[in-house]
């Protein structure tokens, strides 16, 4: 994963998504130094603090703007999760802490509440579960 932070692409969607509000900054900076009267340096003294706290953050952001390489609902797929509503043949679960509206595998048969699923498949962001004791 830390392969993904310095790939080209991370890295260019970061710089080009900080430019306009670099570009901002530096334009309200000679705006507030012409007002004020403020030399030269201290503009880009500024500008220079701008573009550190830019870098400073990457850290922190860099997955915001990484290309994900999996669908994150279609990695639910194999998961288990627990039934927080009887499923007849649809209602909720819990997979990763998360709820989900979810429905039996089988139409046919209901999964009570509390019952272990695991996740076969994913349509939309509905999941299709079976009863874990079913599965083996």
């Amino acid at each position: 994963m830390r392969d993904d932070m310095w790939s080209r692409k991370t890295l260019m969607k970061y710089i080009l998504f900080q430019l306009p509000g670099t570009a901002l900054v530096l334009i309200s900076l000679f705006a507030v130094s012409k007002w004020a009267g403020l030399p030269v340096w201290s503009i880009w003294l500024a500008l220079l603090l701008w573009i550190i706290k830019d870098i400073a953050l990457y850290p922190l952001l860099w997955r915001s703007y990484s290309v994900q390489r999996r669908d994150p609902v279609r990695s639910l797929t194999g998961l288990t999760g627990t039934v927080t509503e009887s499923l007849l043949p649809d209602g909720y679960i819990i997979v990763n802490g998360e709820q989900w509206r979810a429905v039996s595998e089988d139409k046919n048969r209901t999964i009570d509440k509390g019952e272990q699923v695991i996740v076969k498949a994913v349509h939309g962001l509905t999941l299709t579960v079976k009863p874990i004791k079913d599965d083996k």
